[in-house]
C-alpha cells in the first residue's frame, strides 16, 4: 500500500484511502516487531525473515511519509490555485457569454479541488478545515454565475462518452438501472453510457473494529441518462464495484439520491439522445 509515494498525483482517490490507514499500520508494525522481538534478536529463520519485512515495511513507509508530509504543506495552495482558475473560467464564461467553460475548465478544476481537499482532511482534518470553508464559499459564488447562464450551459451540454465494449455490457447496464430504480422507482431510463474502457482495478488493506480486511476490487461508472421532464434528461452517475474476493460479485452505489440538486451540467436536452 505504501510502495509508491506518487499515488499522491496519480490518483488521489486512492491516496486518500491509503492515509486512512498509515497509524493503524504503523502501529501494527510496532506490535509485531515487540511480540517477535525474541525470535528477531534470535535471528532464527523466522525472526530473519520478519526483520526482512519490517526493513522493507519501514523504508517503503518513509517514503511514503516523506511524500504525504509534501502534500500536507503544498495542499492548501494547491487548493486555492484550483479556486482561482475555476473563478477565472466562470468570470470568463460569464464575460463571454460562453456556457462550455463551466463543462469544460470550471467542472475540472472543482473536481480537482475536491479531490485534494479530501485527501487534505484525511492528512489532517483540523489544518483542512479554513481550507474546507474557502471551497464551500467558492461553490455557493460558482453557483450564482452559473445559474446566469443556466439555460445556456444545458443546451451545450453533450452526451456522455460511451467507450465500454465487454461482453458484459448489457449485465452492467441492468445492475445500475436497477440500483437507481430503487431511489427512484418509475423512471424512464432513456440510454445507458459507460465513459471508460474498462474497470480500474485496487488491492489495499483497511483497519476497522481492531481487525484488518483485504480490500480487491474493481470500479467502473455508469452513467444513466434518466427522463427529468418533456424537454430534459438528467444524467446519473452510478458507481459499480466488482469484489474480487467473492466471486467477482457487483454492488451498485448511485452517487446522487432522488432529492439531490442537480447543475446544469447534469441535464441534457432529450432531442440529443439517440
Amino acid at each position: 500500500m505504501f510502495a509508491n509515494p506518487n499515488v499522491f498525483v496519480e490518483n488521489r482517490e486512492k491516496a486518500t484511502a491509503i492515509v486512512k490507514e498509515v497509524q493503524a499500520a504503523s502501529a501494527e508494525h510496532d506490535r509485531l516487531v515487540k511480540s517477535y522481538a525474541d525470535l528477531i534478536r534470535q535471528q532464527t529463520p523466522e525472526g530473519k525473515q520478519l526483520d526482512s519485512a519490517s526493513r522493507h515495511f519501514r523504508d517503503k513507509l518513509t517514503g511514503f511519509a516523506n511524500a504525504l508530509a509534501l502534500q500536507k504543506e503544498t495542499l492548501p495552495a494547491q487548493i486555492d490555485e484550483g479556486l482561482k482558475a475555476a473563478n477565472e473560467a466562470a468570470d470568463k464564461a460569464v464575460a463571454d457569454k460562453n456556457p462550455v467553460y463551466f463543462s469544460g475548465a470550471v467542472s475540472q478544476k472543482m473536481g480537482q479541488v475536491d479531490e485534494e481537499l479530501a485527501l487534505f482532511e484525511a492528512i489532517d482534518a483540523g489544518r483542512a478545515a479554513p481550507a474546507k470553508d474557502r471551497v464551500a464559499k467558492a461553490r455557493l459564488a460558482l453557483k450564482e454565475r452559473q445559474d446566469v447562464l443556466k439555460d445556456s450551459i444545458i443546451a451545450a451540454n453533450e452526451l456522455p462518452p460511451d467507450r465500454y465494449k465487454g461482453s458484459d455490457r448489457d449485465q452492467l447496464g441492468k445492475i445500475a438501472t436497477d440500483a437507481w430504480l430503487k431511489i427512484q422507482p418509475g423512471a424512464k431510463v432513456l440510454a445507458i453510457r459507460i465513459p471508460s474502457q474498462d474497470w480500474n482495478h485496487e488491492v489495499l488493506w483497511r483497519h476497522q473494529t481492531d481487525s484488518w480486511y483485504k480490500i480487491d476490487r474493481s470500479k467502473l461508472q455508469v452513467q444513466l441518462l434518466v427522463g427529468h421532464d418533456d424537454k430534459l434528461a438528467a444524467v446519473q452517475p452510478i458507481d459499480l464495484w466488482k469484489n474480487h474476493l467473492e466471486a467477482d460479485a457487483i454492488t451498485a452505489s448511485p452517487l446522487h439520491e432522488k432529492a439531490t440538486e442537480l447543475s446544469p451540467q447534469d441535464f441534457l436536452l432529450l432531442d440529443k439522445i439517440r
